[in-house]
């Protein structure tokens, strides 16, 4: 039902399981469907009930302590981890979460701890990937940058060794982007006829569009949708239509797209979760890929590019492990060239978009956060309203990385703070000063 688009039979269908006596399989089903339906109160409901009547299961100390952490619930949350670990200490998902949940200091953190499980040589090699980066965030909070870097990138190496990914292909993409969507030609193409003005928020990700959509989230008019693949797929099925060849084939194919269909698809698949406010939020950042076509569907949406100095770009995304996404992410030269290739197609978005592309530095963000709040809800037609200011006191579900941090003021401290690998990472600084990119 969830899948066919039908919410309220779903959530229907689970209010009743859920009022039920059930097995503990079935609660632990159906609280997983509900964080499907963005009910993450109801799924901790039940993960703690389940936790109550099955104290000795990890599984269930975990996902209770996952939809705690998305609730703003992080004291909670590290007591559910800290009984799943207790149970099973060399579990890196659980050990990788708790090392995210705040800032470790020096007289308490888990480096001894994950040091003794990384010692374990039968450790499979998913929970080895997970116990390093779990143990490079400690160690970087306490200030051991050298042994961070170090647990970070044998992590980072042994996830590539699994991966068969080659950044040259996403580069003959991106390029390819450019120069199907060529300015003359697209510029002509007709748009869509709607009037609907949903908020994208696009980049790349750890550079701060969690944050700006908090305070958008903020306003009256805004509703959170968080990270949405609405848009790719509701192009995907049109494409394949339109050609059955390759990834490559399918970009050239995206001028021929119907794009008054292309927008009204995106605002059905999305309009549950808009409800009575006037904007949706989308902020997943790979629709930087498609932001000439997003503005061609829905011609009255405003389009947020959030960008951050290269360096603590790189850092942020080589340092966060995304698990299923960005493949580029666990080699700092591979980050580098995406980078780059991403650059030069947002220079291209920016010469067909010009002033409809509204840019947002990270940095001035959060060392002015007032006067850049400002100039951002003006930018979206929004009138200020002084909650956007304290974005972090309102409650939320937050499911990406960056959901610990959103619930604290705007700070400073990430600003720069690739300077600390300056020497590790003095290879990609080359690279981007020799690509001409200005690092001021």
């Amino acid at each position: 039902m969830i899948e066919a688009g039908d919410r309220l039979s779903a959530k229907q269908a689970l209010d009743h399981l859920s009022s039920r006596a059930a097995s503990p399989d079935v609660t632990a089903d159906t609280a997983y469907w509900y964080c499907h339906l963005g009910d993450y109160a109801q799924a901790a409901r039940l993960y703690q009930s389940l936790c109550e009547a099955h104290p000795d299961k990890p599984a269930y100390w975990y996902n209770l302590a996952t939809t705690r952490r998305v609730l703003g619930e992080l004291d909670a949350a590290e007591q559910a981890l800290d009984r799943q670990l207790a149970l099973d200490p060399a579990d890196g998902e659980g050990q990788y979460l708790r090392s995210q949940l705040k800032t470790q200091c020096s007289d308490s953190n888990h480096v001894a701890e994950l040091r003794q499980q990384l010692g374990n040589p039968d450790l499979p090699p998913k929970q080895r990937v997970h116990l390093y980066y779990a143990l490079g965030k400690e160690l970087e909070d306490i200030g051991a940058d050298e042994q961070a870097f170090d647990a970070i990138a044998r992590g980072g190496s042994l996830r590539r060794k699994y991966l068969k990914y080659d950044v040259a292909q996403d580069e003959r993409i991106l390029r390819t982007i450019r120069a199907s969507c060529d300015n003359e030609h697209f510029a002509r193409l007709p748009t869509g006829k709607s009037e609907a003005s949903p908020i994208f928020i696009l980049g790349l990700p750890r550079t701060g569009s969690t944050l700006v959509e908090n305070i958008l989230a903020a306003h009256s008019q805004v509703a959170m949708g968080g990270e949405l693949n609405a848009f790719s797929q509701t192009m995907m099925p049109m494409l394949s239509k339109l050609t059955s060849g390759s990834v490559l084939d399918a970009i050239g194919a995206c001028p021929k797209l119907d794009f008054n269909a292309l927008g009204q698809g995106y605002l059905s698949a999305t309009r549950h979760l808009q409800g009575d406010r006037p904007h949706l939020t989308d902020k997943l950042p790979l629709n930087f890929l498609y932001t000439g076509l997003i503005q061609k569907a829905l011609p009255k949406a405003k389009i947020i590019h959030v960008r951050r100095h290269p360096m603590d770009a790189v850092w942020a995304i080589y340092k966060h492990l995304f698990t299923h996404a960005y493949p580029y992410s666990y080699d700092p030269k591979d980050i580098a060239r995406y980078l780059l290739a991403y650059e030069r197609l947002m220079e291209h978005w920016r010469k067909q978009l010009g002033e409809r592309l509204i840019e947002v530095d990270y940095e001035a963000l959060v060392t002015q956060p007032e006067p850049q709040m400002r100039r951002l809800l003006s930018a979206c037609a929004l009138p200020f309203e002084s909650q956007c200011l304290d974005f972090f006191k309102q409650p939320r579900s937050v499911t990406t990385g960056s959901a610990t941090q959103v619930r604290q003021p705007v700070y400073t401290s990430s600003v720069g703070r690739w300077k600390r690998f300056e020497s590790q990472l003095s290879d990609v600084y080359e690279t981007f000063v020799d690509a001409g990119l200005a690092m001021d």
